[in-house]
């Protein structure tokens, strides 16, 4: 931890990390003297606010103020700024070379290859919209507030006819404590016109179960959205199971389950950087991935128990122009 105090504010900064386009701080700030009411980092010019605020009890223990709170005076910061780069080369040949060379970071740019991935970001509003304008019934799945920067859905959807929030643990936020994966049992006698859960099924044991269930306790024509983590640190562990692309999320909410898929996407892009150097992966940080996935669907039949068989062929489950690459080369890999 670094420490600093200037004219009785404390300034503390816990970790930075940084990359070619981005500087990243987290710590925390306050005054001891009076309640802080905006604060602006300026790195080389470019000014940023710190908006993202959280507490931090172990500093609020250590500092005695004058009468105001400092419950949360934690921060996280991004500040986009280019990195300069300066290096020597050396080159070996009849003769020495050797020359200074000065670089600035520069963002990667998204491939033309991912040019027509659908964005899975908008879909959510469509959700909340379709709720708010048809006054649907709503079962949300895992409703639960997790942590302090978890939020009620609950003022999304305020037009909706009922909200019902399950979640296996009691709170505030939730009405029924249950497992998602037995809805038909704990809904024998109810369904709903739209069910939904945003970065849920990652921590669900057997996702296609919990599909099946909502089929099972969706209105026929009823609608059903989910966002999911893609390319996503290890959490809530050691309940974090899976990752999922949309294309996955296509095969969990199929037709044969019952469902037809409206949208799905992929959405917010990011960078993935090994810690330590891995030979043959140096360019990993220049390949896109993205932070999420959603869909959104709506039920278009039931499942038929004695129809529906789980060693169904691979041909029935994934979409009709849906194959595996057969190959990967260096022009047109993934990146």
């Amino acid at each position: 931890m670094n420490l600093y105090e200037f004219d009785d504010v404390i300034f503390g900064v816990d970790h930075t990390w940084s990359n070619d386009y981005c500087l990243g701080i987290t710590g925390f700030l306050f005054s001891k003297k009076e309640q802080l009411t905006r604060a602006i980092l300026d790195v080389g010019g470019k000014e940023v606010e710190i908006t993202n605020w959280h507490a931090r009890p172990d500093i609020e223990k250590m500092y005695q103020t004058s009468g105001h709170s400092i419950a949360n005076c934690g921060f996280a910061v991004q500040i986009e700024r280019p990195a300069r780069h300066e290096f020597i080369i050396h080159v070996y040949g009849t003769h020495k070379y050797s020359n200074k060379v000065t670089l600035e970071g520069e963002k990667p740019s998204i491939p033309q290859i991912f040019s027509n991935i659908p964005d899975g970001l908008p879909l959510f509003g469509k959700f909340v919209d379709e709720v708010n304008k048809n006054k649907l019934s709503v079962l949300e799945i895992g409703s639960r507030i997790v942590g302090a920067l978890s939020l009620s859905n609950r003022k999304y959807m305020n037009e909706a006819r009922e909200y019902v929030g399950l979640d296996i643990y009691e709170d505030s936020n939730t009405d029924i404590v249950g497992d998602c994966h037995q809805l038909s049992k704990i809904f024998k006698n109810k369904k709903f016109d739209a069910i939904f859960s945003l970065v849920v099924f990652e921590h669900i044991a057997m996702p296609w179960v919990v599909a099946m269930e909502i089929n099972k306790v969706l209105n026929m024509g009823g609608i059903t959205y989910h966002q999911v983590p893609f390319a996503w640190p290890l959490h809530e562990i050691p309940w974090d199971f899976w990752r999922m692309s949309h294309y996955g999320l296509r095969v969990l909410f199929s037709s044969v389950l019952g469902f037809e898929v409206i949208d799905a996407g992929l959405s917010q892009p990011v960078s993935i950087h090994f810690r330590d150097a891995i030979s043959g992966q140096e360019d990993m940080p220049l390949m896109t991935s993205y932070a999420a996935s959603a869909i959104l669907a709506k039920k278009i039949g039931n499942i038929d128990n004695d129809k529906f068989r789980w060693n169904i062929s691979l041909q029935e489950v994934l979409e009709k122009d849906s194959r595996y690459p057969p190959k990967t080369t260096d022009t047109d890999k993934l990146k």
